[in-house]
Parts: structure tokens; C-alpha cells; sequence
């Protein structure tokens, strides 16, 4: 595993403590089992001193969030991605198991900056900014949004509220279900900042973008009947114009947000500013991604109701 990429972590991460905190009560058993994979990685990340190690003993390419990796010049385009996922495992470690040395490790990271480096997340290196961060910042967010208790003294409130105010505001500008229901989720949790004059999630400004609720019913509405993974080009079109700065890759990208059966939608982490792309039509892509962001935005309806 030597190049496990940081997104399966968090994806397993995300998924294990979301099973163990919703059937907590009802199927305790599985719950403990969820919690217990949890613990278990976010003990071998302390142990390895903030990194995860294959079985050579040797750190994975991207399982790295210690201090003095995280303010290295080479990986300081990882540090706001990175501080939320720590963060938010040892919010649920403690959370599950009320052990001091998860708060003393969060306390540790707090005081070299890491929930400061959430409020600067997508901002401290923003050529580099994709929409893999997107996920790997999103999803750890929902971890500690349901694993954080008002009674938390030591963690910083305050911080996390424009952290995620902040965060979900830039990423809003493409409507994404998923994002805008747990922004919606972990601000209902977190409460809305005060400090800086920031617009709501629930804002009655329907062509701010900010509208969680039109955001879940424009994208999820807009997804293909079917699934397979089309060659698409809209460089020609005269309806849509194209960006004068290209992408990460040094591709084409627009500035109109097209919808999504009209572009590439198959994964989250997809460029939804796209002009060209896809395949030749002979695979498929599952539904996992749609059905997370129409599930998530059920429970927004849920939580925020």
C-alpha cells in the first residue's frame, strides 16, 4: 500500500465513523466494530507519529499529518486538507472512547496551527486547489461535525464555524449536492460564525448559490438516466464560454456550469468546469456518487428541518 492516496483513507474513515454514529443504538454490535476500525487507524497514525506506514515500515506517498511535514514547502498545498482530516479522526477517537491522549493530540496540533490552516484551506495554495480536495476536506468535515459535543472546551468553535462557512462558500459556486447538504449538516452542528460577516447556508438569496436545498435539487435533478461514461466536447458550442486559464492538467475548462448530463458526472472529485472529456462509451459508471449526494441531502433535510 505503499501508494495508498489519501482519498481511500478518508473514504474509509468518513464511511466506518458515519456507520458507527448512526447504529450506534439500533445495531450496537456493528457499531462497535465500525468504531473499532476508527480507533484502530487513528492509533497506527499516532503511533507512526502523525503518518500512516505500510508493513515495511515505510510512510505511505500522501499518509503524512505531522507538523513538520504539513510546513514543509513540498507539501504546504496539503495542509488544509490534511489539518481537517487529523483533526476530526481524534474528535471521533475521543468521541467513541473519551481517552485523554486523543484531546492531548488535538491540543498539540491546535497550538502549531491546524485549525487555523482549516479556515485557510482552499486559499493557501489555490493553483493547486482540485476537486479531490474537495472530498478529502468535505467528508473529514463530516466526521467531526458529528463526533464534536458542545461541552469540548478545548477544540475551537469559533474556528470551525467560518472554516466551514468559509470552505463551503468557495466550493458552492458549482452547486454540489453532497458538499452543500454536509456544509448544511456541520454548520446545523457547529452553529453559524459570528465573528466575521459571513452569509448563511440558509439564506433566502436564491442567485447567491448559497441556498443549500436549490443546490441539492439542481444537481441531483440534472444527473444522465443512464450511466455510461460518454465522449462529450463543448468547445464548439456558442452558448458557453471557455476560461481563459486552464486547468490543472493544462486542459480546456469553462466558465459556464453546464448541467450534469451534459458533461462528465460519474465522481465527486471530477472538474465540473470540464469542456471536454469522457470515454468512448464502452464502460459504466456505478451510482454511488449520486446516491450520496441524495442521501446526504435527506438527512440535511432531517438535521436542519
Amino acid at each position: 500500500i505503499m501508494f495508498q492516496q489519501t482519498r481511500m483513507q478518508t473514504g474509509h474513515m468518513a464511511g466506518l465513523w458515519s456507520t458507527a454514529f448512526s447504529l450506534k443504538q439500533s445495531h450496537p454490535h456493528v457499531a462497535q466494530a465500525a468504531a473499532d476500525l476508527v480507533i484502530s487507524l487513528t492509533d497506527h497514525i499516532l503511533r507512526h507519529n502523525f503518518t500512516l506506514v505500510d508493513e515495511t515500515e515505510q510512510r505511505t506517498t500522501w499518509g503524512f499529518w505531522g507538523p513538520a511535514d504539513l510546513v514543509s514547502e513540498d507539501n504546504y498545498d496539503e495542509r488544509g486538507p490534511n489539518s481537517v482530516q487529523i483533526l476530526s479522526y481524534l474528535m471521533a477517537a475521543f468521541a467513541w472512547t473519551g481517552d485523554a491522549k486523543y484531546q492531548a493530540a488535538y491540543q498539540q496540533l491546535s497550538k502549531a496551527g491546524y485549525e487555523d490552516a482549516i479556515i485557510n484551506n482552499k486559499i493557501t495554495t489555490p493553483d493547486d486547489d482540485n476537486y479531490s480536495d474537495d472530498e478529502l476536506t468535505f467528508l473529514p468535515m463530516m466526521v467531526a461535525c458529528e463526533a464534536y459535543s458542545k461541552n469540548w472546551d478545548w477544540i475551537s468553535r469559533e474556528k470551525w464555524q467560518v472554516a466551514i462557512q468559509r470552505t463551503w462558500e468557495i466550493a458552492s459556486v458549482y452547486k454540489p449536492s453532497l458538499w452543500s447538504s454536509i456544509s448544511a449538516i456541520c454548520q446545523s452542528k457547529f452553529g453559524k460564525p459570528q465573528a466575521l460577516e459571513y452569509r448563511f447556508l440558509w439564506s433566502a438569496e436564491q442567485d447567491s448559490g448559497l441556498n443549500w436545498r436549490n443546490n441539492c435539487f439542481e444537481d441531483l435533478s440534472s444527473w444522465p438516466l443512464d450511466w455510461i461514461d460518454w465522449d462529450y466536447n463543448t468547445t464548439m458550442r456558442h452558448d458557453v464560454a471557455l476560461d481563459p486559464y486552464r486547468d490543472r492538467g493544462n486542459k480546456l475548462q469553462l466558465t459556464t456550469l453546464l448541467p450534469r448530463n451534459e458533461r462528465t458526472a460519474g465522481r465527486w472529485n471530477s472538474n465540473p468546469w470540464s469542456s471536454a472529456g469522457g470515454g468512448n462509451g464502452g464502460s459504466e459508471f456505478d451510482s454511488g456518487a449520486w446516491m450520496a449526494g441524495y442521501w446526504m441531502c435527506r438527512k440535511a433535510m432531517v438535521v436542519t428541518a
